[in-house]
């Protein structure tokens, strides 16, 4: 297997004959895990986010190990890398090969949320039927109800939710999807999905913070309260008036109509004089 990296000559004949000169600070397992006799974890790592099976494969069988390796660039793992990317091919071959479906990756992300945060659907379907946790957390308790708020596509909330993703559930502040969501400025009908699939409305936070009271906090582009999420969330809305000022404005609008609408001109006769 050819390596990414070529030492000379000289170097190598030194090293292997026990040269006095160079003496590496590294352990004998580092030191081989990087030998240019075999596959570098940097050359893995490459053949993985570029998607080459062919190359994946042939650098697992000299060395498997390089399977559960973590980039110290970014903290990824290689099936993380894949997932991110959205290359489904590798990510079902690494899985086949045995990749741990749950090995984190620096910020305590599994394969399963790195997915549903891109809204990689297929991937999410492909990693759960592989067995997935489905209830594993971050670092933050964060888990994939929490990711696919995140993602911000209502698709891939429903596609969670239907798996059987709880509403109700917390990370470590206390934050239900929907109060993260609340927090986060999504979408109404993101928002309204949670509230109808049964969020609770009348909960605050482990700071004391009240869901409602994050909802008044929200703005649109123009500065002004989104009332189209205060009358989902906050039962102190006063439906009843907006009702009544929506349809007094309605009134005045077909006034208005009324007003400029004018008479139909009636179809006159032509008298022929006799």
């Amino acid at each position: 297997m050819t390596s990414c990296y070529t030492l000379s000559n000289s170097l190598r004949s030194s090293v292997r004959s026990g040269g006095k000169w160079l003496e590496s600070r590294w352990s004998a397992l580092t030191w081989g895990s990087t030998d240019t006799d075999g596959t570098s974890a940097v050359c893995f790592c490459m053949a993985v986010r570029c998607g080459y099976i062919k190359q994946v494969q042939g650098m697992l069988d000299e060395r498997p190990a390089l399977i559960g390796i973590v980039n110290s660039t970014n903290g990824f793992t290689p099936l993380a890398t894949a997932v991110r990317k959205g290359d489904i091919n590798t990510v079902r071959f690494l899985v086949l090969a045995g990749a741990e479906l749950e090995q984190r990756s620096g910020s305590g992300q599994t394969a399963l949320h790195l997915a549903v945060l891109g809204s990689r659907v297929p991937i999410a379907q492909l990693l759960l039927d592989q067995g997935a946790d489905f209830q594993a957390r971050d670092l933050n308790g964060l888990r994939v109800e929490h990711y696919a708020v995140d993602s911000g596509d209502v698709a891939t909330l429903r596609f969670i939710l239907d798996r059987g993703g709880d509403v109700h559930a917390e990370d470590n502040h206390g934050w239900t999807p929907l109060f993260r969501a609340l927090c986060q400025s999504a979408s109404t009908e993101m928002i309204e999905e949670l509230v109808s699939r049964g969020s609770a409305l009348g909960m605050a936070d482990r700071a004391g913070l009240p869901l409602a009271s994050v909802a008044r906090l929200l703005v649109d582009a123009q500065g002004r309260t989104r009332e189209s999420v205060l009358r989902l969330v906050d039962s102190s809305y006063p439906h009843e008036k907006a009702l009544a000022n929506f349809t007094r404005l309605t009134k005045k609008i077909y006034n208005v109509h009324s007003l400029l609408k004018l008479p139909t001109p009636k179809t006159s006769q032509n008298v022929t004089p006799s």
